[in-house]
C-alpha cells in the first residue's frame, strides 16, 4: 500500500513539473521571438502591431498569420477566427465598427457563408466573445 502512495506522489510531482514547463497555449506553440521582424516567425504565437494601427494576436507560420488569431483595425473592426497564409480563412466572426456581425466561413480574406447579424440581433455568446477582447 505504501509503495502505491509513493508512486502516485511521484507521478503527481512530475505532472506538476511538466505543466510548468510546457507551453500554455492551446496549439502547444511557443512565443514568437522578439517584436521587430515577424517575417521570421514560424510555428509560434505572437503579437504584431502595424504602423497603420492593425493589431494581430495569434499563430504565425512562415512569417504570416496562420492558425487561430484575433485582429482589430483603426476603424474598430474586430475578427476572431482562423487564418491561412496571412488572410482570414476558415471559421471566424467579424464584428464591424458599425455594429454588424458576420459569423461563418471565410476564404482568402472574404466572407463566404454563414449568418449576418444586425446590431440589435447579435447573440449573447458572440457579444461575450468580443467583450473579452
Amino acid at each position: 500500500m505504501g509503495s502505491n502512495v509513493q508512486n502516485v506522489a511521484v507521478i503527481f510531482y512530475f505532472s506538476c513539473i511538466l505543466a510548468l514547463i510546457m507551453p500554455t497555449n492551446a496549439a502547444g506553440l511557443s512565443e514568437c521571438p522578439g517584436i521587430f521582424d515577424p517575417n521570421s516567425w514560424h510555428n509560434c504565437i505572437g503579437v504584431y502591431e502595424h504602423e497603420d494601427a492593425f493589431h494581430y494576436y495569434g499563430e504565425f507560420q512562415y512569417g504570416r498569420y496562420h492558425g487561430h488569431g484575433t485582429s482589430s483595425n483603426i476603424a474598430g473592426d474586430k475578427y476572431i477566427g482562423q487564418w491561412k497564409k496571412g488572410q482570414m480563412d476558415g471559421d471566424g466572426t467579424m464584428w464591424f465598427w458599425h455594429g454588424e456581425v458576420w459569423e461563418g466561413s471565410w476564404r482568402n480574406g472574404s466572407w463566404v457563408d454563414g449568418t449576418k447579424y444586425n446590431k440589435d440581433e447579435i447573440p449573447a455568446d458572440i457579444r461575450l466573445l468580443f467583450e473579452k477582447r
